[in-house]
Formats: C-alpha cells, structure tokens, sequence
C-alpha cells in the first residue's frame, strides 16, 4: 500500500501515522511517500502530480494545498481552478482515496490576505467531490470563540512546542527487540525526555 502526501509543508507527522498504520495492517507494510515542497503552492503540485503522485499508484492521498497562494500569485479562481484540477486528475487518473485539509490560521503571512476565502474553497471541492475533509481551520476557529488567544497557544507556526534532540526524534525497527537494538535512537530519545522534562518545569 502506498500512502501519498501532496504537501506544500514538510510532513512532520509521517513517522506516528505509520506506526498506527502498521500496527492496523498486521500482513502488509504500508508506504508513505512525503511529496511536499517547502514554499510550493497547488500551480506547483499540478505540475509535478504525475512525476511525485501518481507514478507511485497511491491508494490514499492527503492535500494540504492552501498556503502560498496569496493575491500576487493568482485570483481565487485561478486557486480554484488549480485544486479542483488536481482533484479531478487524482480522480481520472488513480483509484486513490483523498483526503484534504484546511490549514490553522496561524501560518498565513501578511502577504496572505485571502485564507479565510480560500479555505472556503477547499470545503466546497471537499462536498463536491466528496472527498474526506480535515478542517483544522474550523477547529482553531472554535477556539478562538472562548476567547483564547492564538499567540498565547502556539510556541511556533506548527501549533506546537517543538523538542529536540540531537537528532530526529526517532527510533527504527519492526519490533520492539529491533527497536532496543538501535543504539543511536535509543541515545536521541533519552535526549529527548530529558529535555521535555525541562521544558515541562
């Protein structure tokens, strides 16, 4: 199974998503490909869906196509008209499920004066087409109706406080045997706990 990210973020997730893949899909190893680009927007996407999407015959894509679309790159119908084509292509052109996404309304730039607009838009191509819809917008807008402040809750545009260590927060194995065996995770994630806690204090 292929699992396929048309990002126009970095995919941090992957990683957790397909720990519960695995653990759901006992007899096969599911796949994910990450096919985001930092700064690409959904004109870039179209351009490489057959090269970074299709080609690996995804059974289930997820787009997050909002950001980098502001006023100097295009109307709202050139936005629109850009999604639905890629949505129409995926359809065409694979058997894959599809998924998409409305970002938070944090990571919009000054630049970005028509988000709110835009998100509109990709709940109407989610209805339309039927597609499954993850509206993160709608669930930062029922936050902010306690009157919380956004600022007050985001350490960072991911939504989150970010942890490090000295490398990425990960271990490898199939098991949780091939997991104790590697040394270099195992070091990174006592690294890490480490150093939640003192962000924790």
């Amino acid at each position: 199974s292929n699992l396929t990210f048309l990002f126009n973020l970095v995919c941090t997730p992957c990683t957790p998503m397909l720990h519960l893949l695995n653990e759901h899909f006992l007899v096969s190893t599911p796949s994910i490909i990450n096919s985001g680009i930092a700064g690409d927007n959904v004109h870039g996407m179209n351009k490489r869906l057959k090269r970074d999407v299709l080609n690996y015959d995804p059974d289930l894509v997820i787009i997050n196509a909002t950001l980098n679309w502001s006023k100097n790159r295009g109307t709202l119908e050139q936005y629109q008209y850009e999604l639905e084509r890629m949505i129409r292509r995926l359809k065409a052109e694979s058997n894959a499920d599809v998924i998409i996404l409305t970002p938070n309304m944090a990571v919009a730039s000054e630049n970005d004066t028509n988000l709110s607009e835009r998100v509109k838009v990709v709940r109407c191509m989610a209805e339309r087409y039927r597609l499954s819809l993850v509206d993160i917008y709608k669930m930062w807008e029922q936050v902010l109706e306690k009157q919380e402040d956004l600022p007050d809750l985001l350490s960072n545009m991911s939504n989150m406080p970010v942890v490090s260590s000295q490398y990425w927060n990960q271990v490898h194995g199939f098991s949780p045997e091939d997991v104790e065996k590697d040394l270099e995770g195992l070091q990174t994630m006592r690294t890490l706990g480490r150093n939640m806690a003192w962000l924790l204090k």
